[in-house]
Protein backbone atom coordinates (compact mmCIF):
# COMPACT_ATOMS: atom_id res chain seq x y z
CA UNK A 1 0.00 0.00 0.00
CA UNK A 2 2.69 2.53 1.12
CA UNK A 3 4.28 1.65 -2.76
CA UNK A 4 1.25 2.62 -4.26
CA UNK A 5 0.87 6.07 -2.22
CA UNK A 6 4.39 6.40 -2.96
CA UNK A 7 3.94 6.17 -6.85
CA UNK A 8 1.15 8.14 -6.72
CA UNK A 9 2.71 11.41 -5.23
CA UNK A 10 5.19 10.55 -7.87
CA UNK A 11 3.45 10.32 -10.97
CA UNK A 12 1.49 13.51 -9.39
CA UNK A 13 4.82 15.35 -9.20
CA UNK A 14 6.03 14.62 -12.70
CA UNK A 15 1.96 15.40 -14.44
CA UNK A 16 2.07 18.79 -12.43
CA UNK A 17 2.49 20.46 -15.12
CA UNK A 18 0.20 18.69 -16.59
CA UNK A 19 -2.55 18.80 -13.72
CA UNK A 20 -2.16 22.95 -13.76
CA UNK A 21 -2.31 23.01 -17.86
CA UNK A 22 -5.55 20.97 -17.37
CA UNK A 23 -7.06 22.59 -15.06
CA UNK A 24 -7.23 25.73 -16.83
CA UNK A 25 -7.93 24.41 -19.65
CA UNK A 26 -11.09 23.89 -17.66
CA UNK A 27 -11.11 26.94 -16.32
CA UNK A 28 -11.18 28.83 -19.96
CA UNK A 29 -12.30 26.47 -21.81
CA UNK A 30 -15.70 27.95 -22.40
CA UNK A 31 -14.57 30.70 -23.68
CA UNK A 32 -13.39 29.41 -26.74
CA UNK A 33 -17.18 29.01 -28.09
CA UNK A 34 -18.18 31.99 -29.45
CA UNK A 35 -21.68 31.89 -29.55
CA UNK A 36 -21.70 30.18 -25.42
CA UNK A 37 -22.68 32.09 -22.72
CA UNK A 38 -20.34 32.13 -19.62
CA UNK A 39 -22.09 29.68 -16.70
CA UNK A 40 -20.41 27.17 -14.55
CA UNK A 41 -21.74 23.58 -14.60
CA UNK A 42 -21.09 22.62 -11.13
CA UNK A 43 -21.53 18.86 -11.44
CA UNK A 44 -19.70 18.38 -14.64
CA UNK A 45 -16.70 20.72 -13.37
CA UNK A 46 -16.46 18.26 -10.64
CA UNK A 47 -16.60 15.37 -12.50
CA UNK A 48 -14.08 16.54 -14.73
CA UNK A 49 -11.35 17.86 -11.94
CA UNK A 50 -11.78 14.62 -10.64
CA UNK A 51 -10.52 13.05 -13.90
CA UNK A 52 -7.96 15.53 -14.49
CA UNK A 53 -6.50 14.36 -11.24
CA UNK A 54 -7.09 10.85 -11.51
CA UNK A 55 -5.25 10.87 -14.83
CA UNK A 56 -2.09 13.05 -13.21
CA UNK A 57 -2.57 10.27 -10.55
CA UNK A 58 -1.92 7.25 -12.81
CA UNK A 59 -0.36 8.53 -15.67
CA UNK A 60 3.63 7.43 -16.40
CA UNK A 61 4.84 9.76 -18.45
CA UNK A 62 8.86 8.54 -17.61
CA UNK A 63 8.79 5.60 -19.10
CA UNK A 64 8.40 4.16 -22.49
CA UNK A 65 7.88 0.54 -21.43
CA UNK A 66 4.12 2.37 -19.74
CA UNK A 67 3.07 3.09 -23.05
CA UNK A 68 0.02 0.48 -22.80
CA UNK A 69 -0.91 1.26 -19.70
CA UNK A 70 -0.85 4.95 -20.65
CA UNK A 71 -3.34 3.96 -23.27
CA UNK A 72 -5.94 2.55 -21.34
CA UNK A 73 -6.22 4.90 -18.56
CA UNK A 74 -6.71 7.71 -20.94
CA UNK A 75 -9.11 6.30 -22.99
CA UNK A 76 -11.22 5.12 -19.98
CA UNK A 77 -11.06 7.91 -17.95
CA UNK A 78 -11.12 10.82 -20.44
CA UNK A 79 -13.77 8.57 -22.38
CA UNK A 80 -16.02 8.26 -19.39
CA UNK A 81 -15.56 11.82 -18.59
CA UNK A 82 -17.14 12.34 -22.54
CA UNK A 83 -19.54 9.86 -22.16
CA UNK A 84 -21.18 12.00 -18.82
CA UNK A 85 -20.86 14.83 -21.14
CA UNK A 86 -22.36 14.12 -24.54
CA UNK A 87 -26.15 14.50 -23.82
CA UNK A 88 -28.44 11.56 -24.60
CA UNK A 89 -28.74 10.65 -28.84
CA UNK A 90 -26.19 13.26 -29.69
CA UNK A 91 -23.54 10.80 -30.90
CA UNK A 92 -23.75 9.55 -34.52
CA UNK A 93 -26.87 7.57 -35.19
CA UNK A 94 -26.86 7.33 -31.30
CA UNK A 95 -30.56 5.92 -30.94
CA UNK A 96 -30.50 3.08 -33.93
CA UNK A 97 -27.88 2.05 -32.03
CA UNK A 98 -29.26 2.04 -28.85
CA UNK A 99 -32.39 0.81 -30.08
CA UNK A 100 -30.38 -2.86 -30.50
CA UNK A 101 -27.99 -2.22 -27.47
CA UNK A 102 -31.09 -2.56 -25.59
CA UNK A 103 -32.68 -5.61 -27.70
CA UNK A 104 -29.09 -7.20 -26.95
CA UNK A 105 -29.94 -6.69 -23.52
CA UNK A 106 -32.85 -8.34 -23.54
CA UNK A 107 -31.46 -11.54 -25.09
CA UNK A 108 -32.76 -10.65 -28.56
CA UNK A 109 -30.40 -12.55 -31.22
CA UNK A 110 -31.98 -11.24 -33.37
CA UNK A 111 -33.25 -7.81 -34.68
CA UNK A 112 -36.73 -6.79 -33.53
CA UNK A 113 -39.00 -4.77 -35.19
CA UNK A 114 -42.58 -3.50 -34.17
CA UNK A 115 -44.96 -3.15 -37.26
CA UNK A 116 -46.88 -0.86 -35.55
CA UNK A 117 -43.61 1.35 -34.05
CA UNK A 118 -40.57 1.20 -36.04
CA UNK A 119 -37.62 -0.03 -33.18
CA UNK A 120 -39.69 0.58 -30.76
CA UNK A 121 -40.40 -2.39 -28.93
CA UNK A 122 -38.53 -1.36 -25.79
CA UNK A 123 -40.09 0.88 -23.47
CA UNK A 124 -36.69 2.22 -22.17
CA UNK A 125 -35.61 3.10 -26.22
CA UNK A 126 -39.48 4.75 -25.98
CA UNK A 127 -39.01 6.90 -22.74
CA UNK A 128 -35.13 8.29 -24.50
CA UNK A 129 -36.83 9.44 -27.44
CA UNK A 130 -39.47 11.13 -26.34
CA UNK A 131 -36.81 13.57 -24.01
CA UNK A 132 -36.75 16.94 -25.40
CA UNK A 133 -33.22 16.25 -26.76
CA UNK A 134 -32.41 18.33 -30.40
CA UNK A 135 -30.06 17.62 -32.40
CA UNK A 136 -28.64 21.71 -32.04
CA UNK A 137 -25.56 21.59 -30.55
CA UNK A 138 -25.46 24.17 -27.45
CA UNK A 139 -29.52 23.97 -27.49
CA UNK A 140 -31.11 24.42 -24.13
CA UNK A 141 -33.17 21.76 -24.42
CA UNK A 142 -29.97 19.34 -24.33
CA UNK A 143 -30.69 16.71 -21.94
CA UNK A 144 -27.93 15.73 -19.52
CA UNK A 145 -27.06 15.39 -16.07
CA UNK A 146 -29.11 18.57 -14.89
CA UNK A 147 -32.08 17.38 -16.82
CA UNK A 148 -35.07 16.41 -13.96
CA UNK A 149 -37.23 14.60 -16.76
CA UNK A 150 -34.13 11.94 -17.33
CA UNK A 151 -33.07 11.59 -13.74
CA UNK A 152 -36.79 10.45 -13.14
CA UNK A 153 -37.04 7.78 -15.71
CA UNK A 154 -37.32 4.21 -14.49
CA UNK A 155 -36.35 0.74 -16.22
CA UNK A 156 -38.90 -0.74 -17.81
CA UNK A 157 -39.17 -4.49 -18.72
CA UNK A 158 -39.82 -4.93 -21.89
CA UNK A 159 -42.80 -6.29 -23.88
CA UNK A 160 -42.06 -8.40 -26.69
CA UNK A 161 -45.55 -9.21 -28.34
CA UNK A 162 -44.82 -12.20 -30.80
CA UNK A 163 -47.78 -11.39 -32.98
CA UNK A 164 -46.72 -7.58 -33.74
CA UNK A 165 -42.79 -8.62 -34.50
CA UNK A 166 -40.97 -8.70 -37.43
CA UNK A 167 -37.11 -10.49 -37.12
CA UNK A 168 -34.64 -9.20 -38.88
CA UNK A 169 -30.64 -9.74 -39.27
CA UNK A 170 -28.48 -11.00 -36.35
CA UNK A 171 -28.71 -8.05 -33.77
CA UNK A 172 -24.56 -7.01 -34.28
CA UNK A 173 -22.19 -8.08 -32.10
CA UNK A 174 -20.21 -4.79 -31.66
CA UNK A 175 -23.00 -3.97 -29.43
CA UNK A 176 -22.32 -6.98 -26.84
CA UNK A 177 -20.43 -4.32 -24.24
CA UNK A 178 -22.90 -1.91 -24.25
CA UNK A 179 -25.50 -4.42 -23.58
CA UNK A 180 -23.27 -5.54 -20.80
CA UNK A 181 -23.47 -2.90 -19.28
CA UNK A 182 -27.06 -1.52 -19.73
CA UNK A 183 -28.32 -4.90 -17.95
CA UNK A 184 -25.49 -4.10 -15.10
CA UNK A 185 -27.27 -1.12 -15.06
CA UNK A 186 -30.89 -2.54 -14.85
CA UNK A 187 -29.96 -5.14 -12.43
CA UNK A 188 -28.41 -2.74 -10.07
CA UNK A 189 -30.22 0.09 -9.90
CA UNK A 190 -34.26 0.82 -11.83
CA UNK A 191 -33.28 4.29 -12.60
CA UNK A 192 -32.92 4.33 -16.18
CA UNK A 193 -29.85 6.95 -16.36
CA UNK A 194 -28.06 4.34 -14.35
CA UNK A 195 -27.85 1.90 -16.97
CA UNK A 196 -27.93 4.72 -19.58
CA UNK A 197 -24.73 5.81 -18.71
CA UNK A 198 -23.27 2.48 -18.17
CA UNK A 199 -23.78 1.30 -21.81
CA UNK A 200 -21.90 4.21 -22.53
CA UNK A 201 -19.12 3.51 -20.26
CA UNK A 202 -18.76 -0.42 -20.90
CA UNK A 203 -18.34 0.57 -24.88
CA UNK A 204 -15.18 3.07 -23.87
CA UNK A 205 -14.17 0.20 -21.56
CA UNK A 206 -14.49 -2.24 -24.88
CA UNK A 207 -12.21 0.46 -26.97
CA UNK A 208 -9.36 1.03 -23.88
CA UNK A 209 -9.28 -2.85 -23.63
CA UNK A 210 -8.64 -3.63 -27.38
CA UNK A 211 -6.34 -0.20 -27.82
CA UNK A 212 -4.36 -1.53 -24.69
CA UNK A 213 -3.87 -4.87 -25.99
CA UNK A 214 -3.25 -3.28 -29.45
CA UNK A 215 -0.12 -0.85 -27.58
CA UNK A 216 0.67 -3.79 -25.36
CA UNK A 217 1.83 -6.50 -28.47
CA UNK A 218 3.21 -4.04 -30.55
CA UNK A 219 7.16 -3.98 -30.95
CA UNK A 220 7.63 -1.58 -33.31
CA UNK A 221 4.97 0.70 -33.71
CA UNK A 222 4.07 1.24 -30.08
CA UNK A 223 4.03 4.91 -30.04
CA UNK A 224 2.40 5.32 -33.12
CA UNK A 225 -1.07 3.44 -31.76
CA UNK A 226 -0.52 5.25 -28.58
CA UNK A 227 -1.46 8.40 -30.41
CA UNK A 228 -3.58 7.01 -32.94
CA UNK A 229 -5.82 5.68 -30.19
CA UNK A 230 -6.30 8.52 -28.78
CA UNK A 231 -7.26 11.30 -31.98
CA UNK A 232 -10.37 13.30 -30.23
CA UNK A 233 -12.69 12.31 -32.70
CA UNK A 234 -11.61 8.53 -31.55
CA UNK A 235 -12.48 9.30 -27.70
CA UNK A 236 -16.02 11.21 -28.41
CA UNK A 237 -17.35 8.72 -30.59
CA UNK A 238 -16.98 5.81 -28.20
CA UNK A 239 -17.92 7.44 -25.57
CA UNK A 240 -21.62 7.09 -27.15
CA UNK A 241 -23.26 3.88 -28.10
CA UNK A 242 -21.62 2.85 -31.19
CA UNK A 243 -20.45 -0.06 -33.19
CA UNK A 244 -16.93 2.21 -34.20
CA UNK A 245 -15.25 1.29 -30.91
CA UNK A 246 -15.18 -1.99 -32.79
CA UNK A 247 -13.88 -0.61 -35.81
CA UNK A 248 -10.93 1.72 -34.21
CA UNK A 249 -10.12 -1.13 -32.02
CA UNK A 250 -9.55 -4.05 -34.45
CA UNK A 251 -7.66 -1.45 -36.91
CA UNK A 252 -4.81 -1.09 -34.03
CA UNK A 253 -4.89 -4.89 -33.37
CA UNK A 254 -4.63 -5.16 -37.33
CA UNK A 255 -1.49 -2.95 -37.90
CA UNK A 256 0.15 -3.81 -34.40
CA UNK A 257 -0.05 -7.47 -35.73
CA UNK A 258 1.21 -6.07 -39.65
CA UNK A 259 4.22 -4.30 -38.04
CA UNK A 260 5.21 -6.79 -36.35
CA UNK A 261 5.46 -8.95 -39.00
CA UNK A 262 7.50 -6.28 -40.76
CA UNK A 263 10.00 -5.76 -38.24
CA UNK A 264 11.15 -9.41 -38.25
CA UNK A 265 11.62 -12.75 -40.33
CA UNK A 266 9.90 -15.39 -39.83
CA UNK A 267 7.30 -13.64 -37.57
CA UNK A 268 4.50 -15.28 -39.50
CA UNK A 269 3.35 -18.19 -37.99
CA UNK A 270 0.15 -20.15 -39.09
CA UNK A 271 -1.26 -19.46 -35.34
CA UNK A 272 -0.86 -15.23 -35.93
CA UNK A 273 -1.62 -15.68 -39.47
CA UNK A 274 -5.34 -16.98 -37.88
CA UNK A 275 -5.17 -14.61 -35.35
CA UNK A 276 -4.36 -12.03 -38.20
CA UNK A 277 -7.55 -13.01 -39.91
CA UNK A 278 -10.01 -13.18 -37.38
CA UNK A 279 -9.09 -9.64 -36.29
CA UNK A 280 -10.02 -8.68 -39.65
CA UNK A 281 -12.98 -10.87 -40.08
CA UNK A 282 -14.33 -8.50 -36.61
CA UNK A 283 -14.35 -5.39 -38.66
CA UNK A 284 -17.31 -7.15 -40.98
CA UNK A 285 -19.40 -5.83 -38.16
CA UNK A 286 -18.50 -2.05 -37.95
CA UNK A 287 -16.87 -1.01 -41.38
CA UNK A 288 -17.42 -4.10 -43.80
CA UNK A 289 -15.40 -2.65 -46.78
CA UNK A 290 -12.04 -2.42 -43.84
CA UNK A 291 -12.42 -6.15 -44.42
CA UNK A 292 -9.96 -5.87 -47.69
CA UNK A 293 -6.89 -5.21 -45.00
CA UNK A 294 -6.84 -9.13 -44.77
CA UNK A 295 -5.14 -8.58 -47.99
CA UNK A 296 -1.76 -6.75 -46.27
CA UNK A 297 0.02 -9.86 -45.39
CA UNK A 298 0.39 -10.42 -49.22
CA UNK A 299 2.77 -7.72 -49.48
CA UNK A 300 5.03 -9.35 -47.19
CA UNK A 301 8.20 -10.87 -48.22
CA UNK A 302 8.84 -14.81 -48.02
CA UNK A 303 11.70 -14.55 -45.40
CA UNK A 304 8.92 -13.45 -43.02
CA UNK A 305 6.88 -16.47 -43.28
CA UNK A 306 7.73 -19.43 -40.82
CA UNK A 307 7.62 -21.77 -43.40
CA UNK A 308 6.52 -22.20 -47.72
CA UNK A 309 3.78 -23.85 -45.84
CA UNK A 310 2.37 -20.68 -43.76
CA UNK A 311 3.04 -18.87 -47.27
CA UNK A 312 0.71 -20.69 -48.59
CA UNK A 313 -1.98 -21.23 -46.02
CA UNK A 314 -2.33 -17.91 -45.81
CA UNK A 315 -4.63 -17.80 -48.49
CA UNK A 316 -6.59 -20.05 -47.16
CA UNK A 317 -6.88 -17.70 -43.91
CA UNK A 318 -8.09 -14.89 -46.95
CA UNK A 319 -10.52 -17.29 -48.87
CA UNK A 320 -12.03 -18.22 -44.86
CA UNK A 321 -12.71 -14.76 -44.11
CA UNK A 322 -14.10 -13.91 -47.19
CA UNK A 323 -16.64 -16.49 -47.14
CA UNK A 324 -17.59 -16.32 -43.54
CA UNK A 325 -18.13 -12.34 -43.90
CA UNK A 326 -20.19 -13.25 -47.14
CA UNK A 327 -22.28 -15.36 -44.66
CA UNK A 328 -23.30 -12.45 -42.67
CA UNK A 329 -23.70 -9.69 -45.49
CA UNK A 330 -25.88 -12.40 -47.00
CA UNK A 331 -27.82 -13.34 -43.74
CA UNK A 332 -30.69 -11.67 -45.18
CA UNK A 333 -30.73 -13.61 -47.98
CA UNK A 334 -30.40 -17.17 -46.27
CA UNK A 335 -33.34 -16.44 -43.71
CA UNK A 336 -35.56 -16.02 -47.15
CA UNK A 337 -34.43 -19.11 -48.54
CA UNK A 338 -34.76 -20.50 -44.98
CA UNK A 339 -38.52 -19.41 -44.60
CA UNK A 340 -37.38 -17.53 -41.42
CA UNK A 341 -38.12 -14.41 -42.38
CA UNK A 342 -41.69 -12.86 -41.96
CA UNK A 343 -44.05 -12.28 -44.74
CA UNK A 344 -44.61 -8.86 -44.06
CA UNK A 345 -41.19 -7.73 -44.02
CA UNK A 346 -40.35 -9.56 -46.92
CA UNK A 347 -43.35 -7.90 -49.04
CA UNK A 348 -42.36 -4.28 -47.99
CA UNK A 349 -38.91 -4.85 -49.03
CA UNK A 350 -40.08 -6.84 -51.93
CA UNK A 351 -42.57 -3.60 -52.68
CA UNK A 352 -39.87 -1.02 -52.16
CA UNK A 353 -37.04 -2.38 -54.40
CA UNK A 354 -36.05 -0.44 -56.68
CA UNK A 355 -36.47 -0.88 -60.43
CA UNK A 356 -32.60 -0.19 -61.09
CA UNK A 357 -29.89 -1.47 -58.93
CA UNK A 358 -27.44 1.40 -58.28
CA UNK A 359 -24.50 -1.04 -59.81
CA UNK A 360 -26.25 -1.22 -63.19
CA UNK A 361 -26.96 2.42 -63.23
CA UNK A 362 -23.20 2.90 -62.53
CA UNK A 363 -21.76 0.55 -64.71
CA UNK A 364 -24.47 2.03 -67.21
CA UNK A 365 -23.29 5.32 -66.78
CA UNK A 366 -19.24 4.98 -66.86
CA UNK A 367 -18.85 8.80 -67.29
CA UNK A 368 -21.21 9.80 -65.06
CA UNK A 369 -20.03 7.07 -62.28
CA UNK A 370 -15.71 8.43 -63.25
CA UNK A 371 -16.96 11.44 -62.42
CA UNK A 372 -18.41 11.07 -59.06
CA UNK A 373 -15.72 8.92 -58.07
CA UNK A 374 -12.88 11.68 -58.62
CA UNK A 375 -14.88 14.32 -56.87
CA UNK A 376 -15.68 12.06 -54.09
CA UNK A 377 -11.73 10.99 -54.21
CA UNK A 378 -10.73 14.20 -53.70
CA UNK A 379 -13.06 15.09 -51.03
CA UNK A 380 -11.25 12.80 -49.00
CA UNK A 381 -8.42 15.13 -47.87
CA UNK A 382 -10.61 17.70 -47.20
CA UNK A 383 -12.47 15.15 -44.44
CA UNK A 384 -9.20 14.20 -43.27
CA UNK A 385 -8.04 17.73 -42.29
CA UNK A 386 -12.06 18.49 -40.87
CA UNK A 387 -11.67 15.39 -39.04
CA UNK A 388 -8.47 16.06 -37.29
CA UNK A 389 -9.69 19.81 -36.83
CA UNK A 390 -13.05 19.28 -35.76
CA UNK A 391 -13.43 16.26 -34.38
CA UNK A 392 -17.15 17.08 -32.49
CA UNK A 393 -19.71 18.51 -34.89
CA UNK A 394 -20.23 21.88 -33.02
CA UNK A 395 -16.19 22.75 -33.24
CA UNK A 396 -16.92 24.12 -36.60
CA UNK A 397 -17.68 26.76 -34.55
CA UNK A 398 -14.57 27.09 -32.48
CA UNK A 399 -11.71 28.10 -34.75
CA UNK A 400 -9.15 27.94 -31.73
CA UNK A 401 -9.62 24.58 -30.76
CA UNK A 402 -9.07 23.36 -34.75
CA UNK A 403 -6.00 25.00 -34.29
CA UNK A 404 -4.51 23.63 -31.22
CA UNK A 405 -5.57 20.20 -32.81
CA UNK A 406 -3.98 20.55 -35.93
CA UNK A 407 -0.69 22.30 -34.41
CA UNK A 408 -0.45 19.05 -32.17
CA UNK A 409 -1.17 16.69 -35.10
CA UNK A 410 1.15 17.70 -37.04
CA UNK A 411 3.44 17.68 -34.36
CA UNK A 412 3.03 14.43 -32.73
CA UNK A 413 3.22 13.00 -36.37
CA UNK A 414 6.64 14.47 -36.97
CA UNK A 415 7.51 13.22 -33.45
CA UNK A 416 6.33 9.84 -33.52
CA UNK A 417 7.22 9.22 -37.54
CA UNK A 418 10.98 10.04 -36.43
CA UNK A 419 10.82 7.33 -34.42
CA UNK A 420 10.03 4.63 -36.14
CA UNK A 421 12.67 1.87 -36.41
CA UNK A 422 10.96 -0.28 -39.67
CA UNK A 423 10.12 0.83 -43.25
CA UNK A 424 7.51 -0.51 -45.89
CA UNK A 425 9.27 -2.01 -49.06
CA UNK A 426 8.03 -0.40 -52.12
CA UNK A 427 5.51 -3.50 -52.80
CA UNK A 428 4.22 -2.87 -49.45
CA UNK A 429 3.39 0.54 -50.14
CA UNK A 430 1.87 -0.27 -52.98
CA UNK A 431 -0.29 -2.82 -51.80
CA UNK A 432 -1.37 -0.29 -49.08
CA UNK A 433 -1.81 2.79 -51.37
CA UNK A 434 -3.78 0.16 -53.59
CA UNK A 435 -6.04 -0.94 -50.68
CA UNK A 436 -6.68 2.84 -49.70
CA UNK A 437 -8.34 3.24 -53.06
CA UNK A 438 -10.28 -0.28 -53.01
CA UNK A 439 -11.81 0.32 -49.53
CA UNK A 440 -12.49 4.09 -50.28
CA UNK A 441 -14.37 3.10 -53.58
CA UNK A 442 -16.12 0.28 -51.59
CA UNK A 443 -17.24 2.63 -48.80
CA UNK A 444 -18.43 5.28 -51.44
CA UNK A 445 -20.74 2.28 -52.92
CA UNK A 446 -22.41 1.50 -49.31
CA UNK A 447 -22.67 4.99 -48.73
CA UNK A 448 -24.92 5.98 -51.95
CA UNK A 449 -27.05 3.69 -50.86
CA UNK A 450 -28.31 6.07 -48.61
CA UNK A 451 -30.80 8.80 -49.93
CA UNK A 452 -30.13 10.86 -47.28
CA UNK A 453 -27.12 11.75 -48.58
CA UNK A 454 -26.94 10.64 -51.90
CA UNK A 455 -29.32 10.91 -55.25
CA UNK A 456 -28.83 9.56 -58.86
CA UNK A 457 -27.38 13.32 -60.43
CA UNK A 458 -25.44 13.99 -57.44
CA UNK A 459 -21.98 15.39 -58.45
CA UNK A 460 -20.08 13.28 -55.61
CA UNK A 461 -21.10 11.25 -52.71
CA UNK A 462 -21.44 13.41 -49.53
CA UNK A 463 -21.64 11.71 -46.00
CA UNK A 464 -18.22 9.93 -46.22
CA UNK A 465 -16.58 11.44 -43.02
CA UNK A 466 -12.76 11.04 -42.28
CA UNK A 467 -13.11 9.25 -39.41
CA UNK A 468 -14.27 6.06 -42.19
CA UNK A 469 -10.37 6.18 -43.14
CA UNK A 470 -9.26 5.53 -39.52
CA UNK A 471 -7.60 2.21 -40.85
CA UNK A 472 -5.67 4.78 -43.24
CA UNK A 473 -4.80 7.51 -40.29
CA UNK A 474 -3.17 4.64 -38.54
CA UNK A 475 -0.87 3.39 -41.38
CA UNK A 476 -0.14 7.36 -42.06
CA UNK A 477 3.50 7.50 -39.62
CA UNK A 478 4.73 3.97 -42.04
CA UNK A 479 4.18 6.52 -45.11
CA UNK A 480 5.14 9.59 -43.22
CA UNK A 481 8.24 8.09 -41.73
CA UNK A 482 10.43 8.05 -44.87
CA UNK A 483 9.60 11.29 -45.84
CA UNK A 484 10.39 12.98 -42.98
CA UNK A 485 13.27 11.75 -41.97
CA UNK A 486 15.01 12.50 -45.53
CA UNK A 487 13.61 15.99 -46.43
CA UNK A 488 12.94 17.69 -42.85
CA UNK A 489 15.18 16.02 -40.53
CA UNK A 490 19.01 16.04 -40.98
CA UNK A 491 20.84 12.29 -40.21
CA UNK A 492 22.11 14.64 -37.29
CA UNK A 493 18.59 15.47 -35.48
CA UNK A 494 17.42 11.71 -36.42
CA UNK A 495 20.32 9.98 -34.61
CA UNK A 496 19.50 12.23 -32.07
CA UNK A 497 16.16 11.20 -31.45
CA UNK A 498 16.86 7.62 -31.80
CA UNK A 499 18.97 7.78 -29.23
CA UNK A 500 16.88 10.15 -26.77
CA UNK A 501 13.62 8.03 -27.45
CA UNK A 502 12.55 8.69 -23.86
CA UNK A 503 12.07 12.28 -23.93
CA UNK A 504 10.42 11.75 -27.32
CA UNK A 505 7.86 9.11 -25.67
CA UNK A 506 7.49 11.69 -23.00
CA UNK A 507 6.48 15.18 -25.35
CA UNK A 508 4.01 12.77 -27.52
CA UNK A 509 2.53 11.35 -24.27
CA UNK A 510 1.85 14.67 -22.74
CA UNK A 511 1.14 16.73 -25.99
CA UNK A 512 -2.06 13.94 -26.41
CA UNK A 513 -2.84 13.99 -22.81
CA UNK A 514 -3.25 17.73 -23.21
CA UNK A 515 -5.25 17.93 -26.43
CA UNK A 516 -7.35 15.36 -25.05
CA UNK A 517 -8.19 16.79 -22.32
CA UNK A 518 -8.81 20.16 -23.81
CA UNK A 519 -11.33 19.17 -26.41
CA UNK A 520 -12.97 16.98 -23.26
CA UNK A 521 -13.25 20.40 -21.20
CA UNK A 522 -14.56 23.23 -24.23
CA UNK A 523 -17.12 19.92 -25.06
CA UNK A 524 -18.12 20.01 -21.30
CA UNK A 525 -19.61 23.96 -21.97
CA UNK A 526 -20.75 23.22 -25.52
CA UNK A 527 -23.11 20.55 -24.84
CA UNK A 528 -24.88 22.11 -21.50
Amino acid sequence: MTNYIKTGVQHLKENRIFIVLSLLALLVGQYAIEYQPSFWPKMYILLAIVVILLVGLLLSTKRSDKLAKNTFILIFLLGSLNSFILPIRQNLDENTHYSHVLQLSDGKVRSQTDERNFLMVSPDFLAVTKLPSRPEYGNPNNTNLYTKEFLELLNIKSDYKLEFLHQGDFNNPAYIPSAIGVKIGQLISPQLYVSYYLGRIFNVLFYALLAFWAVKISRYYQLQLFAMSLLPFTIWIVSGYSYDSLYYGLVLLIIAQFTNFVGKDRSFTVKKGILYGLSCLGLIFCKAPVILMIFLPLSLPKRVFKTAKTYWLNFLTIAGVGFLGLLWMGQASIFKLLNLTASVATQVSEESAPTISRLDYFIGHPLYTGEVILRSLFDIPSTLFDTFANPQPFMQGVPVLAAINIISVVAVMILISSQLTIQLSKTMKYVLWSLFFVISLSIMYAISGDSRVFKVGDLHIGGVQGRYHYYFLVCLPLLLSPIIKRKYLSEKMVALSAVDNQKVVTSVVNIVSFVTVVNTCVSLYAYF
